[in-house]
């Protein structure tokens, strides 16, 4: 996959994300039309980002790779998609700290992914998620106290696809169950357990939404100081997003069933939840973070 080409006007970004985010571009819809633009243009660096590894050869996405670093690191590209990162860089004031988190996590998908433990899996959920919370947090207008609850709800998004994509992911050679959960199962013996190993492989996929939940908790607390259209926005995200994983626990975490769904009827009745939920008014403090969930990652988080 050449990224020289690629570019990311707003059309673009848009069936991005209707393509490859749609709880996202549903969520969309209840943002106003600037902060939705350029929340789309974020999301479609990302996307780029991970169609490299995900649709390139090795020796090409390693390439391209380090491209991408070097044009980061002069702030200065002849690729158009990442001219578009500079000027939202430069308008909202994006970590650049934090864009080398995202990239450096991402890539490392280029190896073999086995992760061993809960601590790095939280280092994984950070690295390719609380930090798009974190760039994502002043194009929603966010104050900076809301930050470590902007990584919070990504960390629980990402343990929530892990959760639904573990078949998947097995399928292409990657684990990201911690593997002291799953008595260090490799993907092929994920694929094809049955009985006391695929019961194993169910048990640490409700433990990983058992996790997520609690970070989702603490999300929620950093929802309420968003200003008032965009907070209901993110709100829904949040919901229908927390809702797939919902979905997973009522089919027992049965992974071998297929990827699961929220219907968009469901999406709309939990849309109306969160208009209710979020509607208060503009919060000016927030609870103090529980700072036990960003143990793992307490180095990277103390440099943004």
């Amino acid at each position: 996959m050449s990224v020289d080409a690629l570019s990311n006007t707003p059309e673009q970004a848009q069936a991005t994300l209707s393509y490859h985010g749609k709880s996202f571009r549903f969520a969309q819809w209840f943002l106003d039309e600037r902060t939705a633009c350029d929340a789309a243009r974020l999301y479609q660096f990302c996307r780029i980002l991970d169609d490299v590894v995900d649709e390139s050869e090795t020796h090409e996405a390693r390439e391209a790779y380090a491209k991408i670093q070097q044009d980061i690191a002069a702030q200065h590209s002849d690729m158009p998609w990442l001219q578009d990162y500079f000027a939202l860089k430069h308008e909202y004031q994006l970590s650049t700290q934090v864009t080398n988190d995202l990239i450096d996590t991402i890539y490392s998908d280029l190896s073999e992914v086995r992760v061993q433990s809960q601590a790095q899996l939280i280092n994984y959920c950070y690295g390719v998620a609380g930090t798009v919370g974190c760039l994502m947090r002043p194009i929603l207008k966010a104050p900076k106290a809301a930050e470590p609850f902007a990584i919070d709800l990504g960390i629980a998004m990402q343990l929530t696809n892990i959760a639904r994509d573990v078949l998947t992911d097995a399928q292409n050679h990657r684990c990201y169950l911690p593997a002291d959960w799953i008595d260090f199962m490799g993907p092929d013996d994920i694929i094809g357990a049955t009985g006391e190993k695929r019961k194993l492989v169910q048990k640490a996929i409700e433990r990983l939404l058992l996790l997520a939940e609690s970070y989702y908790e603490s999300a929620s607390h950093g929802i309420k100081i968003i200003p008032a259209r965009n907070r209901r926005a993110i709100g829904v995200a949040m919901l229908v997003y927390r809702e797939i994983g919902m979905v997973l626990n009522d089919r027992q975490c049965d992974y071998q069933k297929g990827r699961v769904y929220v219907p968009l009827w469901r999406k709309c009745i939990l849309a109306l939840q969160a208009v209710w939920r979020f509607r208060e008014q503009l919060a000016w403090s927030l609870p103090r973070h529980d700072n036990s969930l960003h143990q793992a990652i307490e180095g990277k988080v103390a440099k943004i």
